[in-house]
């Protein structure tokens, strides 16, 4: 891809916009919004500080773009990859919406683990989710985060036999997908702790565990 067209200047339009948010995106992972400078952010992307103003009116626009183009990209990626979850008929045994569920999250983090792209693109995700509050973090909540909790809470309901509203639905949901959002973060600190190299030499064994652990999180009756 041409990032200057032959005759000098910018390309105007789109390509530019996003080559733009492509380059930062990882930038912006690895060093947050106060450590990635805006000459660190042109110079990635072949552009200088006038594009920014330009295409986003600053640094801080340029962030929100970012936060806007990763959510929504996560969520047709992880959509997609669930799709098998919708076409589990009413009535599916809770062992095997569990497994389902359990493939999901296992072809997940072996993608995390192989892709450093997508690595540094859930830190950026993970920086601004422990934020709390502001409008990035709105964007990736009602962008992502809510449409992720949405899409496994029926399922989650279906097998501990309660509405995908119920708030103990709900609050198994959010604990399931805080545990899997868990395990990305530690990845690196799981592989030294186990001495292994790489995930993919094991898959069986933290698949097995990672249903066991499933089982277990859907299983228990509530002591209250």
């Amino acid at each position: 891809m041409k990032y200057r067209p032959a005759e000098g200047g910018y390309v105007r339009g789109d390509e530019t916009r996003q080559l733009i948010i492509d380059m930062a995106i990882p930038i912006f992972g690895d060093r947050g919004f106060e450590g990635a400078s805006t000459r660190m952010l042109v110079a990635a992307a072949g552009a200088s500080p006038a594009a920014i103003q330009y295409y986003f009116g600053g640094k801080a626009g340029l962030y929100r773009a970012c936060a806007e183009c990763l959510a929504d990209n996560t969520w047709q990626k992880l959509n997609s990859d669930a799709r098998h979850l919708d076409d589990l008929p009413p009535g599916t045994d809770p062992d095997v919406m569990i497994d389902a569920l359990a493939d999901f999250f296992l072809a997940q983090e072996k993608t995390l683990h192989d892709d450093r792209d997508m690595a540094q693109r859930a830190l950026f995700l993970a920086r601004e989710q422990m934020s709390s509050s502001g409008p990035v973090f709105d964007i990736i909540f009602e962008r992502l985060n809510q449409r992720v909790l949405m899409k496994f809470a029926p399922v989650v309901g279906a097998v501990i036999g309660k509405a995908s509203d119920d708030p103990e639905t709900r609050l198994r949901t959010a604990m399931i997908i805080a545990h899997m959002v868990g395990m990305r973060s530690h990845g690196q600190i799981t592989l030294r702790f186990l001495g292994w190299s790489n995930f993919d030499d094991n898959l069986l064994l933290w698949g097995a565990v990672m249903r066991t652990h499933l089982r277990a999180m859907l299983s228990a009756e509530l002591a209250i």
